[in-house]
């Protein structure tokens, strides 16, 4: 029941937040206070990764993040760096403004090193900046104008392993050697970053909160992206049968998404015909949904893209013009330190094929 309300409200925000959103000239619902006449061009430096990255999510958000601001007077001039190199293309980027053309920043990044960086410059200059999706180490707690827009890390893991146990007892004969455990691969995002600590180590305990005995059988770094997860499996299915590995779970979806050709390649999740291997990620992807929808993904938990531009750009709004930021009416809860605190819902094939529209 609170995941049907949870999808309504989803449903529902994604009517009305556009409209509250709408070009700055119109007015902002939430606004304590009008636009002054002189409507001058607000530009804020927007940091995301090459698409050919492979973050499918980020991606998303950056789209959406300028279809909200096309036609208003908040710019955001985008600037695209790798991600091995994000540190050093940032900071170039960022000491090779003139003083008079430094803007506020709205960076999604890969590593808290960077965050430190940018929030020093950020100090240095007066600007506002808002981080999406990972956390951002300390340095954000000793500065007031820092924020940052993400999700509840634990919350994603803990609904992943519902999901898992809620599959496994709707197929009794996954135990497919007859071990009394579950053995099971996990595609985990960067070494060293708090976000695949988190979402792995509680994954793990909240499957034995399931009552499940989970065997990890092998664990790789794939750096939340597509190619390196895909590589990943294959490079296992080398070693042992794909039929050894009764489920495979993945700090993202883009990682799932990655893994989800592994197995196909080796005959699993083609179809009802096929054999299976349940697959879970987090985000709530395009590509994921789209997959959960067929039926070759087993789920994912959502942590809506469009939302997040919706929120980002109407906490921009807040530091830069003084419009009121009500995060109740934005479906959203503030965290502690600066946080915002995106929604997760867990999203199984009913939920996606309705957010899909094929229901």
């Amino acid at each position: 029941m609170l995941l049907r309300r949870s999808l309504r409200l989803a449903r529902v925000l994604r009517r009305i937040l556009p409209l509250a959103l709408s070009a700055l000239g119109s007015g902002f619902a939430l606004s304590a206070q009008a636009l002054p006449a002189e409507r001058q061009e607000l530009t804020v430096d927007g940091f995301f990764y090459h698409e050919d990255e492979g973050h499918p999510y980020v991606d998303e958000i950056a789209r959406h993040l300028e279809r909200l601001t096309a036609g208003t007077n908040l710019k955001i001039n985008f600037v695209f760096t790798s991600v091995q190199n994000q540190e050093q293309e940032v900071l170039n980027y960022l000491n090779a403004q003139k003083p008079a053309d430094v803007h506020p920043i709205v960076i999604t990044h890969n590593d808290a090193k960077v965050a430190d960086n940018v929030i020093k410059f950020a100090a240095a200059h007066d600007i506002p900046v808002v981080f999406l999706i990972r956390e951002t180490g300390q340095e954000v707690n000793k500065y007031p104008k820092a924020w940052l827009v993400g999700a509840n890390r634990r919350n994603s893991a803990i609904h992943q392993a519902e999901m898992l146990s809620a599959y496994l007892n709707a197929h009794p004969k996954w135990d497919r050697n007859g071990n009394g455990k579950l053995d099971y691969v996990l595609l985990k995002g960067a070494d060293g970053d708090t976000d695949t600590v988190v979402r792995s180590r509680t994954f793990k305990l909240s499957l034995s909160k399931q009552r499940i005995a989970g065997n990890v059988i092998a664990e790789y770094f794939c750096d939340w992206r597509n190619k390196e997860a895909k590589e990943a499996l294959q490079e296992l299915f080398k070693t042992i049968s794909p039929e050894q590995v009764e489920a495979v779970i993945c700090n993202n979806d883009a990682m799932a998404i990655g893994a989800l050709e592994a197995l196909q390649e080796a005959g699993y999740n083609l179809g009802t015909a096929s054999p299976y291997t349940p697959l879970l990620g987090v985000d709530g992807d395009e590509t994921a949904l789209r997959r959960i929808s067929e039926g070759s993904m087993t789920g994912t938990v959502l942590q809506d893209p469009q939302q997040f531009a919706e929120v980002s750009v109407a906490l921009l709004k807040y530091l830069l013009l003084g419009y009121r930021f009500a995060p109740e009416e934005l479906g959203v809860e503030l965290g502690n330190d600066a946080r915002v605190i995106v929604p997760s819902i867990p999203i199984t094939q009913i939920e996606a094929r309705k957010l899909m529209g094929s229901e």
